[in-house]
């Protein structure tokens, strides 16, 4: 597993991550992994197979 570093990250952001793994009873890690992961699958879901030549 990697560590990550982020900084200058938006204060709201974090806190409104913080209160809903509260709610989730889950860790900050957790809420983060799953926020990016969901951005992911939806971001190659957008993306249809290539055609044509380069």
């Amino acid at each position: 597993m990697t560590t990550l570093f982020i900084r200058d990250f938006p204060e709201d952001l974090h806190e409104r991550a913080r209160i809903q793994a509260i709610k989730e009873k889950a860790s900050l890690r957790e809420i983060f992994s799953k926020a990016l992961r969901e951005y992911l699958e939806r971001a190659e879901i957008g993306k249809g197979p290539k055609t044509g030549r380069i």
